[in-house]
C-alpha cells in the first residue's frame, strides 16, 4: 500500500512541476506582451503630446491674431471719434488685409496639412 501512495505522490509532484514550468513560460510571454504594450503606449503618448503642442501653438496664434484685431478696431473707433478719417480708413484697410491673410493661411494650411505654412505665415505677419 505504501508504494502505491508514493507513486501517486510522485506523479502529482511531477504534474505540478510541469504545470509550474508552463506557467513560468506563460509568465514570460505575458511579461513580453506587457513590455510591448508599454512601448506602444509610450509612442502613442509621445504622438499625443506633439499633437497637444501643435494645438496649443495654434491657440496662441489665434489669440494673438484676435488681440491684434481688437487693437485695430479700438484704434479705428478712437480715430473716428477724433475725426481723423484718413487714419481710420488706413486702419480699416489693415484690418481687412489681416482678415484676408488669415483666411488664405487657413485655406493653405488645410490643403497642405498645416505644419509647413505656419512659419511662412508668421513671417508675413511680422513684416
Amino acid at each position: 500500500m505504501a508504494p502505491f501512495l508514493l507513486s501517486i505522490y510522485l506523479r502529482a509532484a511531477a504534474l505540478s512541476r510541469k504545470g509550474f514550468k508552463s506557467k513560468a513560460k506563460h509568465g514570460i510571454r505575458r511579461k513580453e506582451d506587457m513590455e510591448d504594450r508599454f512601448k506602444r503606449l509610450k509612442s502613442e503618448m509621445k504622438g499625443l503630446s506633439e499633437e497637444q503642442k501643435d494645438i496649443r501653438e495654434g491657440q496662441r496664434q489665434r489669440s494673438a491674431r484676435t488681440q491684434i484685431k481688437l487693437t485695430l478696431m479700438f484704434r479705428i473707433l478712437k480715430a473716428r471719434e477724433a475725426g481723423d478719417f484718413d487714419t481710420a480708413a488706413n486702419l480699416t484697410e489693415m484690418l481687412r488685409l489681416l482678415d484676408q491673410l488669415s483666411l488664405v493661411v487657413q485655406c493653405n494650411s488645410r490643403k497642405r496639412g498645416g505644419k509647413g505654412n505656419k512659419l511662412r505665415v508668421e513671417c508675413l505677419v511680422e513684416r
